[in-house]
Formats: C-alpha cells, structure tokens, sequence
C-alpha cells in the first residue's frame, strides 16, 4: 500500500517537474513519496519493489525539478536583460538634452518651456521687482511656459536653476514674476505665462545654460543653452 502511494505520488512530481511553470511545487509530491517509499521499505513481509520504483522515481523527479527550475530562472532573467535594450528611447527634448535659446521644449509632465533671454552682470532688479540688490551680481533669466498638460500647474522660481560650467545656481525666490504674480502663480490648461527670475552669481559669471525642472512635479528636467 506505501509502495503503491509513493509511486503515485512520485509519477505526478515527475510529471510537474518538466512543466517550467510547475517544477517549483514538485516537492509537494516528491517529499511524501519519499518518506511513503522509505516506510514502505521498512515493512517486513511486504513486496518492496514499487517502494523502491517510487523512490527513485521521486528522487530523479527532483533533480528534475530542480534543472527545469534553474534553466527557467537563467532564461527569464535573459529576457528581461535584452528586453532593456529594445525600450524606446524617448524623444531628446525631454530627456535633459540641450536645446538653443529660443527653441520650445516639452518636458514628459508637458509644460513647454521656452528660454527667452539670459542678461547677467546686472546689480539691481529694478523698481519692477523689488529693487533688491545681489550679494555678487544679477543674472536675469526670461523665459516663458505653457501648460499643455491637462491640470493645472503652479510656477515657482525654485524650477529654474543657472549653469555656469560645474556649477549650477538657484533662482532667487523672492525676485521672481510670473506674468503679473510675484513669487509664484498657477497656469491652467492652455494658457501660457512670462516669467522672470534673477539669479545671484559671482561677479563676472558667464552662463552656459538655464535648467527648468519644476520643484512641485516629477518631470523630467529640460535644458536650454543662453545662446
């Protein structure tokens, strides 16, 4: 009776042990056909060769299992490494690629940017902002943005940061304009706004570029070269 059980039992993990999909559950049928088989063995008086059959057929429906398992395992992961090489890659505008002063880009959350003038050197931010003065020297960065997404999104002066060879700075917050907002506004859908923010740099810095990654979103940044 154990004999005839524990072959049962191995002939199905055997059966699972060659299905790359089922080889993983094969112990559930080949651990009880082996202790069946080994009790089997032990009985005195009782036929012994259906539990000696079960036992190697539960035996070699493991090691079977496990093969299976690992090809499975080892090609899966195969897959999934050339499969990284066929993703599309995205279109250059919105990946942080350097575009010229004056080219629309779109970033992947669909706010167009557009850098519309860079002027460093300054030391006032004139009576429209505030007339505040930089502890090095201004740089006034005008750029515009259009919401092309579908919800609103709010503008901040934190979105915009200044590159000058390694070195990157951070809009001032409390010079910026954004249309007729100061500090910050909200754009919605289809409509566009112009933006001013300075920058304070050391004196005699030249600017490379201008960065705009908004601070309230997850999109990718765009980046736009001042001349």
């Amino acid at each position: 009776m154990f004999g005839v059980i524990a072959l049962v039992l191995a002939g199905l993990g055997f059966i699972s042990a060659v299905i790359p999909v089922a080889s993983g559950f094969t112990w559930l049928f080949v651990v009880p056909a082996i202790v069946l088989a080994i009790i089997g063995l032990t009985r005195k008086g009782r036929p012994k060769r259906l539990a000696l059959a079960g036992l190697i057929v539960a035996i070699v429906g493991w090691l079977v299992a496990i093969i299976v398992t690992v090809v499975t395992v080892v090609v899966g992961v195969g897959a999934g490494i050339d499969s990284l090489d066929e993703i599309p890659v995205p279109d250059s505008t919105a990946t942080g690629d350097t575009v010229a002063l004056g080219q629309p880009v779109t970033n992947s959350d669909g706010f167009t940017f557009t850098l519309d003038g860079v002027e460093c050197g300054l030391t006032s931010t004139g009576p429209d902002f505030f007339d505040e003065a930089p502890v090095g020297e201004w740089c006034r960065v005008d750029y515009t943005v259009a919401n092309d997404g579908t919800e609103s999104v709010s503008l901040l002066a934190g979105d915009i940061q200044l590159i000058s060879g390694d070195l990157a700075y951070d809009a001032d917050d409390a010079t910026g304009q954004f249309g007729a907002d100061y500090f910050t506004t909200d754009v919605n859908p289809g409509l566009s706004v112009p933006c001013v923010v300075f920058v304070d740099v050391p004196a005699g810095t030249t600017a490379d570029s201008v960065v705009f990654e908004p601070a309230l979103y997850f999109a990718a940044p765009v980046v736009s070269a001042t001349s």
